[in-house]
């Protein structure tokens, strides 16, 4: 299966009848919402963007919240990858 950059899936003409439930970035795919599963927060390929907020950018208090603060792209709770997902992946769900 190919995928474009925010993890939809491309078109492909030689797709077979396997399903893997595990797809963009070896994250598993809930086969009713098509949401991706991140460990912290769900995370939708079509739009490109988490459905829950980030932990760390909901809770100020945290000590991670001061390196989200050095890079603006980082304060929007629900980007994935800093909208950078050629360059980078993100594991877990978080921010950071």
């Amino acid at each position: 299966m190919d995928y474009l950059p925010f993890g939809a899936e491309r078109i492909n003409q030689k797709t077979t009848a396997f399903d893997s439930r595990f797809t963009y970035t070896d994250q598993e795919k809930d086969a009713e919402s098509g949401l991706l599963y991140y460990g912290a927060r769900y995370y939708d390929p079509v739009i490109g963007r988490f459905t829950q907020m980030d932990p760390v950018i909901k809770d100020p208090t945290r000590k991670e919240f001061a390196i989200a603060l050095q890079n603006p792209q980082l304060l929007n709770g629900y980007t994935y990858v800093a909208n950078n997902p050629i360059k980078s992946i993100d594991k877990e769900g978080g921010v950071l």
